[in-house]
């Protein structure tokens, strides 16, 4: 007989913990999803890092769990990303808390926008979703959103830059050949490689060559130099030219690759070889 005490008991606990409960319920205030700030981070060629802010708060007088998050990200109105991120973040009573999300984009991944990125000045974004909360009145979904301008990467800017003759022997010479390279971006250029070949006064001097690339800071220029030896025998009419000062036709075709970005390359002018 002892358990109808027990069970009554129960009853009366459960009632009470009902009764609560339309407390909470009838007293909850839902909570507030309020953005604050975003910064482009890690920008490059490749894409950039979004770095986005928002803040909850919470009104009510027990603390408030979230459970997780889900976006969408779109670039120039094509979609670049879909996400969620965990939860774990505890909203204090009557509080806030932080709500940082980075995203990053990788212009690869936005194919309709690869065709036109280098002839744009900035780019548009937009993200939106939901922030998903535990509360004591069950699961609290808060949709955000949000949309901005980020600046968009520009091509380096390659150019011949003039040639130079050294090294001549009863054989040949060798010709400097020299690449201009500026970076109008805020970002610095990666260390890159050159694929190419190269005609001196109509000659075919360089064929399926390669020539590493330098690091150049962001809103800096570089030069690389491309030695080529001309043979007085199979360059004869050009190494000849270039021995005695005239001015020479120089035409580089090729590629040239920074990361994931190749550039290609058709470069012309006409220089005289300087010493």
């Amino acid at each position: 007989m002892r358990s109808a005490p027990i069970a009554f008991g129960l009853l009366l606990l459960l009632a009470g913990c009902a009764e609560v409960g339309k407390v909470i319920g009838a007293s909850f205030e839902r909570p507030r999803l309020s953005f604050v700030s975003w910064e482009p981070r890690e920008a490059d060629l490749e894409g950039v890092t979004l770095a986005l802010r928002w803040q909850i708060d919470n009104p009510n007088a027990v603390g408030l769990r979230l459970s997780g998050l889900d976006y969408r990200l779109e670039v120039e109105g094509h979609q670049a990303i879909a996400g969620s991120a965990a939860g774990g973040i505890r909203i204090p009573s009557r509080g806030s808390a932080p709500l940082d999300l980075p995203v990053r984009v990788r212009y690869a991944d936005v194919p309709p926008l690869l065709g036109s990125l280098f002839s744009k000045e900035s780019l548009s974004w937009r993200i939106s979703g939901e922030a998903g909360l535990e509360t004591p009145v069950g699961p609290v979904r808060l949709p955000f959103s949000h949309e901005g301008r980020v600046p968009a990467p520009r091509p380096p800017r390659i150019s011949l830059q003039g040639i130079a003759v050294h090294d001549i022997s009863l054989g040949g010479l060798t010709l400097d050949v020299k690449l201009a390279i500026q970076n109008p971006n805020a970002f610095a250029l990666p260390l890159g490689a050159l694929s190419y070949g190269l005609r001196v006064a109509g000659a075919e001097v360089v064929t399926g060559a390669s020539h590493p690339l330098a690091a150049v800071a962001g809103g800096k220029g570089g030069v690389a130099v491309l030695p080529v030896h001309l043979s007085f025998g199979a360059a004869g009419a050009a190494a000849r030219r270039a021995a005695a000062g005239d001015p020479l036709d120089v035409a580089l075709q090729g590629t040239a690759g920074f990361g994931g970005l190749k550039l290609p390359l058709d470069l012309k002018g006409r220089f005289a070889p300087g010493r």
